[in-house]
């Protein structure tokens, strides 16, 4: 059996605002200023999130360096379209 009590509690927590793209400055959130928040666990940016941490054998990025970057889909099209070799796409940009 459980015996519990009611407490009030105040607390302080992390509230997301905005997602912003490191390229360009411009969010990923495409909801407009006073509509639904979403449900939980729903993801409402539009872009993508890359985390990356750099290894034993990285030349580039040095060892244990961290990366976390956000496009947004323009910045991410002019990404892909950039490459010297283009990434496979499916569907079509």
């Amino acid at each position: 059996m459980n015996k519990t009590h009611e407490e009030f509690r105040t607390e302080v927590i992390e509230v997301l605002d905005d997602v912003i793209c490191n390229k360009c400055g411009l969010t990923l959130n495409p909801r407009r200023p006073g509509e639904k928040e979403p449900e939980i666990g729903y993801d409402p940016t539009y872009g993508v999130h890359i985390e990356y941490t750099g290894g034993d054998r990285s030349y580039h990025i040095g060892d244990q360096a961290r990366v976390d970057l956000h496009l947004c889909e323009p910045c991410l099209k002019a990404l892909c379209e950039s490459c010297g070799v283009q990434p496979t796409i499916t569907g079509g940009l």
